[in-house]
């Protein structure tokens, strides 16, 4: 294919979805792809496809094309809005209809070895093992006896390892007390397959009766302990909670083995005092080594207002969560701790007011790649929120890459670990998008922050509109090249208490040509509190304040940089500054002397 054919191609593709033929739109790309080599107009074929499959009505394979149009172009904020879109039609779909084609819930349906009805006549279960022995003796032909049954508790029982149950709709009340009427749903020593036949009608309630609440245990979990081999499957269903917030709901309790969630809606809207799963080997107790190690995979599920300790839980154990939809989270939504390893790919997460970290790790392995996560949008928040979108504590050892975060407070928070952060959008991580009234450092939110030891690499990312583009403190060393800052309120790069980056290649743009007088933008770098390091190769552009402000304990290599459109203006400098000795107070006891770097002439003479 000729160099030009792709784009011709392109514009062949968008014809055909202007007149509405999306088959032919689809192949057309099809036939595009395996040609391209251009990440902006592969970004842009994925796209387009992604629009043609919603307009078919095909909303995961829409959303996955969004992914596809991400990985190439992860810069671009169009993929990511779309995809939002459609996670949103995807949630609506899952309230609505029954989440897949009647084709698919027939398929599903007739390969069941166990049938949930809850009108159906139930089997007799002996009588059937009786005939199938019999058979089996003769030797005559063993046809598939499909068993039914009218209680969901009552085919986990039955079910041997690899068995399909199948679900038909009503609602399922879960208890772990010891009611009669009521049974706990567990799993264990044995992978199963649970489909539903519909995610608006197969529903899941877990709530207890008084008499239970007063003397029956405190927690309340669907509780799967899964042998190895093939996953344990939980397929089209919904989950509801009913119980109060004096009773510790899980929806799922994994203590061993391999769990596959896919297709499923936990909405927790009336009652949001509910973890959707915590996977945590500790669960079995002393059975703990009789199972493998937990790992729970997470794909395209609706998790709506989840708000107990975290939505998705891990804890010793392996998650693995792609193109998931988390709407209000709570404190967290994913937290991995105490050695477990998980991935959080393609997904989007919605924060509110209680959110603190939006996904945590401590002394674990995580990556983000991917995913969109935003904050409360103004006028939607009535307090002061001090929230993070990706927080990586205690060793950790962290990737995140490719992710649009948008008004989440600080976006990044690294403390004391190892990261690669890479390829990021951060937009308006900043006090001003919120009630925040605090005027200390502490106030400030970061695009990106760095706190103590720990291998640190920030490489091709933007930061835009935040109170701090990358803060830097406590003696960290990372590396920060390739990034584009842009428009900070206060600083780009802000280092401070011993801090010891390698600043190299940067481009920073004071944003002030095109942003009106009365929002001041601050400096492109500050040094204060012996923080020192090298600033070399970077690029300042469009300031009318100091691009480099330095204080006197400080001691940083300034080195090759260059520096355009920079033009002080005395007004916008004084002002500044008074800005920083009253938003530094404490720190400038120490420290109240410095220097502004504006050209390379200044540059240079600092060298001389």
């Amino acid at each position: 294919m000729a160099e030009k054919e792709p784009d011709t191609s392109l514009a062949a593709a968008k014809s055909l979805f202007s007149k509405k033929d999306y088959t032919g739109a689809v192949a057309a790309l099809e036939d595009l792809l395996p040609h391209a080599s251009n990440p902006r107009l592969l970004s842009e074929a994925h796209l387009l496809m992604a629009k043609c499959y919603k307009c078919l009505g095909d909303l995961k394979t829409c959303i996955s094309c969004c992914n596809s149009a991400i990985e190439h172009n992860s810069k671009w904020k169009e993929p990511f809005l779309y995809r939002s879109a459609c996670f949103q039609a995807l949630h609506a779909a899952y309230l609505e209809t029954d989440g897949d084609t009647p084709e698919n819930i027939e398929k599903d349906r007739a390969n069941a070895d166990i049938i949930v009805d809850p009108k159906c006549t139930p089997t007799d279960v002996v009588k059937s093992k009786e005939e199938e022995a019999k058979r089996r003796l003769l030797r005559k032909e063993n046809k598939k006896q499909t068993i039914f049954v009218n209680k969901l508790d009552q085919a986990l029982r039955l079910a041997e390892d690899g068995q399909k149950i199948f679900i038909e709709a009503g609602t399922y009340t879960v208890s772990a007390g010891a009611s009669k009427s009521l049974s706990s749903y567990f799993v264990f020593g044995k992978n199963l397959s649970l489909t539903g036949a519909s995610t608006k009608d197969c529903i899941l309630f877990y709530k207890k009766d008084m008499e239970e609440e007063s003397s029956g245990p405190k927690l309340e979990t669907f509780l799967i302990c899964a042998g190895s081999g093939t996953p344990t499957l939980i397929k089209r269903l919904t989950f509801r909670n009913g119980n109060p917030s004096s009773v510790k709901t899980k929806f799922f309790g994994v203590g061993g083995g391999r769990l596959q969630i896919e297709d499923c809606l936990f909405d927790c809207v009336p009652h949001s005092e509910v973890d959707a799963v915590y996977a945590n080997s500790a669960i079995c107790g002393n059975l703990a080594t009789s199972y493998p190690a937990p790992h729970v995979s997470l794909r395209f599920c609706v998790f709506d207002h989840c708000q107990s300790y975290g939505t998705a839980t891990f804890s010793h154990s392996c998650g693995d969560i792609r193109s998931c939809y988390f709407i209000g989270c709570g404190r967290s939504a994913v937290t991995a701790m105490d050695s477990s390893k998980v991935t959080v790919e393609n997904c989007e997460f919605g924060q509110t007011e209680q959110t603190e970290t939006t996904i945590s790790c401590t002394a674990s392995d995580l990556s983000v790649r991917g995913s969109y996560l935003q904050g409360i949008q103004v006028g939607q928040v009535t307090e002061s929120v001090t929230s993070q979108a990706v927080g990586v504590t205690v060793k950790s050892v962290a990737r995140v890459e490719n992710n649009y975060m948008y008004k989440t407070g600080t976006g990044v928070a690294v403390d004391n670990s190892d990261i690669t952060c890479s390829r990021n959008l951060i937009y308006s991580c900043s006090r001003r998008y919120t009630n925040s009234q605090n005027t200390s450092t502490l106030g400030l939110y970061s695009g990106i922050s760095i706190r103590g030891q720990g291998k640190a690499q920030l490489v091709d990312n933007l930061a835009k509109q935040c109170d701090v583009g990358i803060y830097m403190t406590q003696g960290a060393n990372p590396t920060v090249k390739g990034n584009v800052i842009d428009s900070s309120f206060y600083a780009g790069i802000f280092a401070e208490q011993e801090a010891r980056p390698n600043i190299v290649s940067n481009t920073f743009n004071g944003g002030d040509t095109a942003s009106p007088l009365h929002v001041p933008r601050g400096l492109g770098i500050l040094f204060i509190l012996s923080a020192k390091g090298l600033v070399g190769k970077n690029q300042f552009e469009d300031y009318t304040v100091s691009p480099i402000m330095v204080f006197t304990k400080c001691h940083p290599m300034l080195k090759q940089n260059s520096y355009l459109n920079v033009s002080l203006s005395e007004g916008r400098q004084a002002s500044l500054e008074k800005d920083l000795l009253k938003q530094f107070h404490s720190e400038l006891q120490q420290d109240s002397y410095f220097y502004i770097v504006d050209s390379q002439q200044k540059e240079e003479a600092l060298w001389e």
